[in-house]
Parts: C-alpha cells; structure tokens; sequence
C-alpha cells in the first residue's frame, strides 16, 4: 500500500524550517491569484447572461446605453459570421484571425460595460438558469477555497503539518519495510507450501496494514481537527474584530452627529450675529447720510448766508466811502479863508 504524495513530505520540508518572507511571498502570490480568480469568476457570470441580455436587449437598452448596445449588436454580428466560418472551417476553409482578434475585443467591451452595471447584472444573474459557464465558475470557487484555506495557515500551522507529515512518512516507511519483509515471507511461505505460516503471514500483513490504515487516519482526522480548531478561532477573532470596529464607527456616527449638530447651531447663532451686525451697519450708514444730507444742507444754507452779508459789507463799505467823501468837502466849505498883512 503506497499513500499520496502530499502525506509522503519532501526531504527538503523535513530537514529545514520554513522561511518567513519566502511564506510572505507566497501569500503575496496566492492574494494576486485569488483576485485573477475572482475577476476569472465574475467573467464566466457575466458571460452566462449574455443569452438573456440578448434575448431582452429591447427592454434594457435604456439601462443598458448606446455603447454597450452597439457592442452587444457586434458581438452578436460577430458570432454569426464565426459560425458560418466554422462551417467553411469543417469543409477544409481556415478561421481568419483578424475575424477572432475582432470578437475578442468586442467581448471584453462588453465585460468592462457591464462591470460598471452591477444593479442590472444581479437582476439578469436572479432571472439567469445554469447554463454551459456554471461547471467552470463552480470549479474556479472551489480552487478559489483551497487558496484562500491555504492563505489563512499561518507558518506556525504550516510547520506544525509539515511535522504530522514528517511522522506519517516515517510510519509508513517502517510499516512497509515491515510489509516488504512480510511479502517476502509469504512468498517463501508459498514457495514451502507452509499454509499455516503463510496465514499466519498473511494476518500479520493485515493487521499492519490495517494499523497503518488507522495510524493515517488518525492523523488525517488530527490535522482536521486543527485546522477546524483553527478555522473557529479566526472567525471568532473575525467577529470580535468586526463588533469592535462597528461599534467604534457608531461611536463616530454619534460624534459626527453630535459635531454637526453643534456646528448647526454655531453656524445659525452666527448667522443671525451677522444679520444683526449688517442691519446695525445699515442703520449707521442711514444715519451717516442723513446727518451728512443735514449737515450739507445746514452749509449751503450758511455759504448763502455768507454771501449775503459780504454783498451787504460790500454796499456798506461804498456807502462809508461816500459818506468821508462828502463829510471832507464839508468840512473844507467851513474852513474861513486866511488874509496875510502886508
């Protein structure tokens, strides 16, 4: 009896520790896989609705817009001009390669159109049935599984299995040297005709085979068990984890909130500040210009003022100038004339 090769182990797995940053390349690697996968298996989905996006193309070219109708009508021209050439293919005509390069492009038009629709892409996958694509995007989930239960073994766990594995490859060494030696008594047992001895051969080799049996399946089922183990402690860590975080964001949605609200409320006191400030402001600018309507009214009033009293000094001052003028020749008709003696 030989087992699997992943229960025998390598040598190099036996005899040296795993390397850190070799097991962080590696899970590198397996998340760059997973999202290839992952976009792999949203591709095959999207190609599965194809029939029924067809088939409805009328209803949903509102939804759909212009461009992804047209490339739909081209993928659709396409493919039966690929047909008719598969028929020409069959009676010795070859497949035009500009005519491939063509429907490939235009499928990958529709794939990018569609990704940015998700709300009609879950509609149409709802109202699709399993078609020709549903084997292949099953199997690309599974292999999808095995990566990401491969990528949550931590390096502890990897050594761990690598040392079951060690000590399965070990046993089922000695058990089938053990199995071998016994073969080779059987076999000379049957060569003797010795039935007895050769019985007794044969239930010795049952029942080691048997024990290995059950030595492997023990540490299948411990392996199991651990990885089971393993499995519950990281969703509940993943729970844990989670609560915390949705109970931190609520926290800060009630902080949020309650910011907003007070800015709210900061935000309407200065407004109404601001309405009180610009009315008062307006109330002194009327002010201002009707004490300066006043106050220039009140000017004009006294420059006429002004000006009438300088006519009047004016007419004043000739009526003085008249007045010295006739009182000196007044005066002069009065003086008494002077006689000199000889």
């Amino acid at each position: 009896m030989t087992l699997p090769a992943f229960f025998m182990g390598s040598k190099e797995d036996s005899s040296n520790p795993l390397d850190t940053s070799r097991d962080e390349l590696a899970a590198l690697e397996i998340q760059r896989v997973d999202g290839v996968l992952e976009d792999c298996i949203w591709n095959v989905e999207a190609l599965q609705l194809l029939p029924a996006i067809m088939a409805d193309l009328d209803r949903l070219s509102l939804v759909l817009g212009p461009t992804l109708v047209g490339a739909l009508k081209e993928h659709y021209f396409l493919g039966e001009q690929l047909d008719a050439h598969r028929l020409e293919q069959a009676e010795g005509q070859g497949m035009p390669a500009e005519l491939e390069q063509s429907f490939g492009c235009c499928l990958w038009t529709i794939l990018r159109h569609l990704r940015a629709r998700p709300a009609v892409c879950r509609e149409l996958r709802a109202k699709a049935t399993a078609g020709q694509y549903s084997k292949m995007a099953e199997g690309l989930k599974e292999l999808q599984g095995l990566l990401m239960q491969k990528m949550l073994m931590g390096p502890a766990e990897v050594r761990e299995r690598n040392r079951h594995l060690k000590e399965l490859s070990i046993r089922h060494r000695k058990n089938m040297e053990m199995v071998t030696k016994l073969e080779h008594e059987v076999e000379e047992a049957t060569k003797q005709n010795d039935i007895a001895k050769q019985d007794k051969l044969i239930r010795r080799l049952k029942v080691s085979m048997h024990l290995t049996m059950k030595e492997s399946d023990e540490v299948l089922d411990s392996m199991e068990h651990e990885v089971e183990e393993q499995k519950r402690a990281d969703r509940t860590a993943s729970e844990a984890r989670c609560n915390e975080m949705q109970q931190e964001a609520d926290k800060l949605q009630v902080q949020l909130k309650s910011l907003a609200i007070e800015n709210r409320e900061s935000e309407t006191s200065l407004r109404k500040k601001k309405a009180r400030v610009e009315t008062e402001i307006e109330n002194w600018i009327q002010k201002y210009d009707a004490d300066m309507a006043e106050k220039q009214a009140e000017l004009e009033e006294l420059l006429r003022l002004h000006a009438q009293e300088q006519e009047e000094v004016l007419r004043l001052e000739e009526l003085c100038g008249r007045m010295e003028s006739w009182r000196l020749e007044q005066k002069q008709d009065e003086e008494p004339e002077v006689i000199v003696d000889e």
